[in-house]
């Protein structure tokens, strides 16, 4: 005993308690007995344990039972704070407390006798057992209170049939079911009235029906008339219940079904006995409210049913994962001595003609070992039913439960996805089947298995569970099993689209090789069926590439009278249509994979008429050796185009008309014709002129265009002379010799002025640093005409009796170089120049006289004399 509760012992003792007078409506009370003990509810500072006081009572005999109005208790060391509890048990067969029936409502707390008010409408059955229970909901040290008792066994007031003090316990730890009994019972006094037929609000009895055999939806705990408040859970099938409630007074009182808002329900199947209710997944509050003769007199009974949610997808196609557990299942290497065990469930596809899309399979694991390798593969079925070949093998991760009980309504899936575009064929056996990858030892794992028949979810023709094996990995041995694990297939049957549209249209054309796009009118929108298009006459061929929405539709191409139409090349990509001249209506009519669907996508393509207006010369240039020819269209090319149908003449400055001859070959480029001249038009020519005449042999060769109109005759064409003046440079005016040492002069003269006058540089000393002199040095240097830029004088003198040599080399690079000779508009020296000026001429010996000749008959004699010296 805490010294809190000895304390208050010895206070009783030392101060006589206040007189207590039992209710005048009490069924039974020892509150007049002695005051002599305490009894410790609560955890006290000094004890490590949580104390909870019970003491039984029995009811009397009355045929209808008991009104409970309240309960008195004598209370000692209490406060709010240690949070006081009553409440009135029902007992177990062996005599303990086994459910809470009603909590009673404190009163202020406070030390003395206190009443604790029960709820209204609150029964307690005839000749029946209960517990008055006293405990605290704190769980804190020091959240503790004593209850008053006595070592008295007699009662002070009790009704007829009504007793105490067979049974008084206490719980060192309220959350197990161990009870002790003390020599100590509580005073106590219980409140009430007997019932009569005119309040009596109980039921006598309360049923629920699931409908189906397979399933229990019975509620928690069993049901006793004095007990309001219950808990079931049903199967995620059951979707409806049946409600059978008997109200004790079956010939006076009423019975009404309540929602959880206490509004009234209605019957979901009045034509079925019994009272039904529709269960959304989840938690259904169903009340059950007796009204008594009286009219006044309610009690409602309170059911909360919580259907289980389904782990079945939407998009199963068969699943069993909403059956119940019945064993687990191991898969792969166990133990030394057994087999690589593995799990086939079959299953038949229903009779949609187009098949069906697999998406993937969920199983239900347990356990799983290290490197177990889950694996999970779609086989074919041999004709006996067995599983065959694999097929597809899935591919997922291993989700495992947080506990090991039997799978509950939130117990995880593992999902094994399909491969992409994986199939079934329609009215086609299959089996789902899980191995090991692994074939170690000790490598396996365990899932949840089933012996129930049903399928939790099936598509039209679709079953599973008619062929469900164990087997030994690889060997083809597969033996029938009882259990089948728990599997759900997922997909979708393939259904024909209703898809009639395109999503692209092209027209193209083959502009010599090159696939050219051609323009639609509109621009293409899978809504809009009617487009035009135009091509040039050249274009007799076009080509039409599709795209369909979807691919399982078809196209086929007509006309506008709606003949089919046939591919022009069939060994060409996409489909070709020869044009006529003008409007050519071409229909793409598509017809939806369902051969119901069609839409038909219109396009009128008007081709040109043909073009009758020859090409025409509209000018000619001459550059140097090219002669081009501009037309004002483009040529078709000829296979042998030959100079003699060209003549070309020019007339030099101040010269008459010649003839230029032509080489090579004549050249078509689009509109223009090259010809090549030798000699080549020289920019000083007066004029140049052109004319054509069509061969007369050959005509294949003559000038045309794409359409075959030809080129007419022309004659003396004017040529535009383009041809760029080259600077050029000479030496002039220079002696024929030199003497070794005298200065002489010569000039340097080009062919137009290689300045302006502008520079600001020293135009003479840019000459003459870009001339070369050989045996001798320049002394000297001026223009020819002060007012001219294109004569230099030079004065050179020689440096010896060797020839002197002056060169002034052509200017290949940038005219900024250093002895770059160049126009003022940049045009470079082209050529080099070069002079000679012979040294001092050596003395030279006399040459011999003339011989003298004799001739014989036979013979030829010379003779000559030798010069002197």
């Amino acid at each position: 005993m805490s010294q809190a509760a000895l304390a208050l012992s010895l206070a009783y003792f030392c101060f006589p308690a206040a007189a207590t007078a039992t209710s005048t409506d009490a069924l039974l009370s020892n509150l007049d007995e002695s005051n002599d003990a305490g009894l410790a509810v609560g955890k006290p500072a000094d004890s490590p344990n949580r104390s909870t006081q019970a003491i039984r009572f029995q009811t009397g005999s009355n045929e209808r039972g008991y009104n409970l109005t309240s309960v008195k208790a004598v209370l000692a060391n209490a406060t709010d704070s240690d949070s006081v509890r009553i409440r009135i048990f029902n007992a177990r067969s062996n005599g303990n407390p086994y459910y809470s029936l009603y909590t009673l409502t404190n009163p202020a707390i406070s030390d003395g006798t206190l009443t604790f008010t029960a709820p209204a409408s609150a029964t307690l059955q005839n000749g029946t057992s209960y517990f008055v229970m006293f405990d605290s909901t704190a769980s804190g040290v020091g959240d503790d209170y004593e209850i008053r008792g006595t070592e008295s066994e007699s009662l002070n007031s009790q009704a007829v049939g009504w007793s105490l003090n067979t049974d008084r316990h206490v719980a060192k730890t309220p959350e197990s079911l161990f009870w002790s009994t003390p020599d100590e019972v509580p005073l106590v006094e219980i409140s009430g009235d007997a019932l009569v037929q005119a309040n009596d609000a109980n039921l006598s009895a309360l049923s629920i029906e699931d409908g189906d055999s397979r399933f229990r939806t019975s509620y928690s705990p069993r049901f006793d008339p004095s007990m309001t408040s219950y808990t079931s859970t049903a199967a995620t099938l059951i979707d409806q219940i049946t409600i059978n409630a008997t109200p004790a007074n079956a010939d006076g009182a009423e019975v009404a079904y309540l929602d959880g808002d206490g509004q009234l329900r209605t019957d979901a199947d009045a034509d079925t006995e019994g009272f039904q209710v529709d269960l959304e997944v989840g938690a259904n509050t169903i009340g059950v409210r007796v009204t008594a003769e009286d009219g006044t007199t309610t009690r409602t009974y309170t059911m909360v049913v919580t259907r289980e949610a389904s782990r079945v997808s939407a998009d199963a196609l068969a699943s069993n994962l909403d059956e119940h557990f019945s064993k687990r299942l191991y898969v792969g290497n166990l133990e030394p001595g057994k087999t690589l065990r593995a799990h086939a469930l079959g299953f038949e596809t229903g009779g949609n003609e187009a098949g069906y899309v697999l998406y993937s399979v969920k199983i239900l694991i347990w356990e799983i070992t290290h490197s177990a390798g889950t694996r999970v593969s779609i086989f074919s079925s041999t004709a006996e039913g067995d599983p065959d070949s694999s097929l597809y093998t899935l591919s997922g991760s291993v989700v495992l439960p947080t506990t090991d009980q039997p799978p509950e309504d939130d117990s995880p899936a593992s999902t094994f996805e399909a491969p992409a575009n994986a199939t079934l064929e329609s009215n086609t056996r299959y089996f789902v089947v899980i191995d090991s990858r692994s074939s170690q030892l000790y490598r396996f794992y365990k899932i949840w298995g089933t012996k129930s028949d049903v399928i939790s979810k099936v598509a039209d023709g679709w079953s599973m569970n008619n062929f469900r094996h164990t087997g030994i990995r690889d060997t083809g041995v597969w033996t029938t099993a009882d259990e089948v694990p728990f599997v759900e297939v997922a997909g979708h049957a393939v259904v024909p689209s209703s898809d009639a549209t395109l999503s692209a249209l092209a027209l193209t054309w083959d502009d010599g090789g090159t696939e050219t796009d051609i323009t639609l009118n509109p621009l293409f929108n899978a809504q809009t069926t009617s487009y035009t298009a135009g091509v040039a006459h050249a274009v007799d061929r076009i080509t039409i590439k599709e795209t369909k929405g979807d691919s399982g539709a078809t196209v086929v191409y007509v006309d506008g009278t709606d003949t089919t139409l046939t591919d022009a090349d069939a060994n060409a990509t996409g489909f070709q249509v020869g044009l006529a001249v003008g409007a050519n209506t071409i229909k793409a009519k598509v017809m939806a994979s369902d051969d119901e669907t069609t839409r038909t996508y219109t396009v009128v393509v008007t081709r040109a008429a043909g073009d009758t207006t020859p090409p025409a010369a509209n000018g000619a240039t001459a550059n140097g050796a090219t002669l081009v020819i501009a037309f004002n269209e483009a040529l078709a090319a000829a296979a042998n185009l030959a100079n003699g149908a060209f003549t070309v003449k020019k007339t030099p400055s101040g010269g008459s008309e010649t003839t230029v001859v032509l080489t090579g070959s004549p050249t078509i480029s689009g509109s223009a014709l090259t010809l090549t001249l030798a000699p080549a038009v020289v920019s000083t020519d007066a004029s140049v002129k052109v004319s054509y005449t069509r061969p007369t042999t050959g005509t294949d060769n003559r000038l045309e265009d794409a359409n075959g109109n030809e080129v007419a005759d022309f004659t003396d064409l004017t040529v535009t002379n383009a041809t760029v003046a080259t600077l050029t440079a000479w030496f002039q005016n220079a002696p024929d010799a030199h003497d070794g040492s005298s200065v002489f002069t010569l000039e340097l003269a080009f062919s137009e002025a290689v300045f302006d006058g502008n520079e600001s540089f020293d135009k003479n000393q840019a000459i003459q640093d870009a001339l070369q002199v050989t045996n001798g040095a320049i002394v000297g240097r001026r223009r020819a005409n002060p007012n001219a830029y294109d004569r230099w004088i030079l004065r050179i003198r020689p440096s010896g009796d060797d020839d002197v040599t002056l060169r002034l080399p052509a200017t290949t690079g940038s005219c900024d170089a250093a002895g770059a000779i160049c126009t003022p508009d940049g045009r470079p020296l082209s050529m080099p120049a070069s002079a000679t000026i012979e040294g001092p001429a050596a003395e030279v010996p006399d040459a011999p006289s003339a011989p003298t000749l004799t001739a014989g008959e036979t013979w030829l004699a010379a003779a000559w004399a030798a010069p002197e010296g």
